[in-house]
C-alpha cells in the first residue's frame, strides 16, 4: 500500500510538471485577447486600459491616453533649406542693389575726411564743410539702417519659408511614422557657443529635453524627406 502511495505521488508530480512545463512554453505569435479592456487594481481604484483609435487610454478625457513622441533639430533642417540656391541668389541680388550705394557714400565720407584734415578752423568753408560732412554722414547712417532692415526682412521671410518646409516634411514622417506629437529640440550634447550671458542661457532653454533615446530623434527622417544628405 505504500509502495502503491508512493507511485501516485510520483506520477501526480510528473503531471504537474509537464502541466507548468506546457504553461512556461509560450509561442512568439502568441496574443492575449482581443478584449475590450484590461482592469488593473489599485488603492485608489480600479484602472481601465482600452484601446481608443489605435492609443492606449486610461480615461475619457483627450488627454488621458498615451500619445507616441519624437523630436527634431530644428536648426539643423533649417540649415541646408537656408543655403538653397535660389534663397542665396536672392540675398545676393539684395546686396548687389544695396553695396554700391554704400561704397559711394563711403567713398564721399572719405573724401571729406580728407578734406577736413587740410582745412584749419578758422578756414572761411568750415562751416560749410561741416555741413556737407554731417549731412553726408547723416545720410549713410540713415541708408546703413534701411539696407540692414531690408536685409533682416529678407531673412525673415526666407525663415518663414524654409520653416514651412520643415513643418510639411514633419508632418509626413510624422504620419508615415505614426508618430502623434512632435517636439523641437537641441541634442544635449551640441556644444554651447560662446556669447554674452544673455545668448547662453537662450542656448540652455532651447535645450527642452535633457536626456532622451537617439531613436526618438527623427531629424534625419525629416531631412531625407527634404531631400538632403543626412551624413
Amino acid at each position: 500500500m505504500k509502495h502503491l502511495t508512493t507511485i501516485a505521488i510520483i506520477l501526480g508530480a510528473l503531471a504537474i510538471l509537464r502541466i507548468t512545463e506546457a504553461i512556461a512554453v509560450v509561442d512568439d505569435t502568441a496574443t492575449l485577447g482581443p478584449v475590450d479592456a484590461i482592469s488593473l487594481a489599485g488603492k485608489d481604484g480600479d484602472l481601465s486600459l482600452r484601446n481608443d483609435d489605435g492609443h492606449l487610454a486610461w480615461g475619457e478625457e483627450a488627454t488621458s491616453r498615451a500619445l507616441s513622441t519624437a523630436f527634431v533639430h530644428v536648426g539643423r533642417a533649417l540649415e541646408p533649406l537656408m543655403a538653397a540656391d535660389h534663397f542665396v541668389e536672392a540675398r545676393q541680388d539684395l546686396n548687389d542693389e544695396l553695396n554700391p550705394i554704400s561704397e559711394e557714400l563711403e567713398e564721399i565720407m572719405q573724401e571729406l575726411w580728407e578734406e577736413g584734415k587740410s582745412m584749419s578752423p578758422d578756414d572761411p568753408d568750415a562751416d560749410d564743410f561741416r555741413q556737407r560732412y554731417e549731412q553726408t554722414y547723416a545720410e549713410l547712417q540713415e541708408f546703413q539702417k534701411r539696407a540692414n532692415a531690408a536685409r533682416a526682412a529678407l531673412a525673415a521671410e526666407q525663415m518663414q519659408e524654409a520653416y514651412s518646409e520643415v513643418l510639411a516634411a514633419v508632418n509626413v514622417v510624422a504620419d508615415r511614422l505614426h508618430i502623434d506629437l512632435v517636439l523641437r529640440f537641441i541634442p544635449p550634447d551640441e556644444p554651447i557657443e560662446p556669447g554674452p550671458p544673455n545668448a547662453i542661457t537662450a542656448q540652455i532653454r532651447l535645450r527642452s529635453a535633457l536626456r532622451l533615446p537617439d531613436e526618438l530623434d527623427i531629424t534625419d527622417d525629416v531631412l531625407a524627406e527634404l531631400g538632403h544628405d543626412t551624413e
